[in-house]
């Protein structure tokens, strides 16, 4: 997998993104205090018509779910695509910055440094992906904190608690995934 095209890979990066945002609202929705119908996973109230497995697509599914407008309220559906675009855009993104240009290693080494993308060439491409399904994991727990605590002032313990304890598991498995920084 690692000797395919660039734009192969951050196009599946972005496929993954997708999914990962469908995840993030998926989460926004059920964690929420107070849950609101509007995610095409749960129950359509009874006035509206039935969900069907196309309303579940990351992206396309919010565009068809415009219909719910005069139920859910105008513009309903923005946030959410807006969301799952761009968490798609910030995988692709993180994966060319990580793994590409291998930004991420730029201070553990010494200068003079090779122009990027040649940093690290010793190293198995294997071992530079585990860091980003890492940070992958932790942008989506924080994606969700986010948009529940601009909707309702607080952060549920169903998000607080596994994000801690998945962060935790993650530096004692992998440390290399920790952000580089001062040594003490």
């Amino acid at each position: 997998m690692f000797d395919l095209p660039l734009e192969f890979r951050l196009a599946l990066c972005m496929l993954a993104g997708a999914l990962a945002g469908s995840l993030v609202n998926f989460g926004i929705y059920q964690f929420a205090w107070n849950r609101r119908p509007i995610s095409p996973w749960s129950r359509p109230a009874q006035q509206l018509l039935v969900r069907t497995w196309a309303d579940c697509i990351p992206i396309v599914g919010w565009l068809r779910l415009r219909r719910e407008a005069d139920f859910h309220g105008r513009g309903f559906w923005i946030r959410p695509l807006i969301v799952e675009l761009l968490t798609a855009a910030g995988f692709a993104a993180l994966y060319a910055w990580e793994i590409e240009r291998q930004s991420l290693f730029l201070d553990l080494l010494p200068l003079p440094l090779p122009p990027p993308g040649r940093l690290l060439a010793p190293l198995s491409p294997a071992l530079l992906h585990w860091p980003l399904g890492s940070h992958y994991a932790l942008i989506v727990l924080m994606l969700m904190a986010t948009f529940i605590d601009i909707d309702e002032k607080t952060i549920p313990d169903q998000i607080t608690f596994s994000g801690v304890l998945i962060g935790l598991v993650l530096a004692t498995v992998q440390p290399w995934s920790l952000l580089p920084g001062e040594t003490f």
